[in-house]
């Protein structure tokens, strides 16, 4: 009963790690990556060299 109770539990923390770490290293590189940034590049910057929109200076 106790062994499988830990191969049960082992088990899912073999599905679940993977998981879990691939969510983490993805929602990280969203932050790093704000959304919107290919809009940018498609609205006349074809190099795509132009800073963020929040880190242009205000006019």
């Amino acid at each position: 009963m106790g062994t499988d109770l830990l191969h049960a539990l082992l088990a899912l923390a073999v599905l679940f790690l993977p998981l879990l770490f691939c969510w983490f290293v993805l929602s990280r590189t969203a932050r790093r990556h704000p959304h919107g940034h290919e809009r940018d590049r498609d609205r006349g910057d074809p190099h795509g060299d132009r800073p963020p929109r929040g880190d242009r200076p205000m006019r």
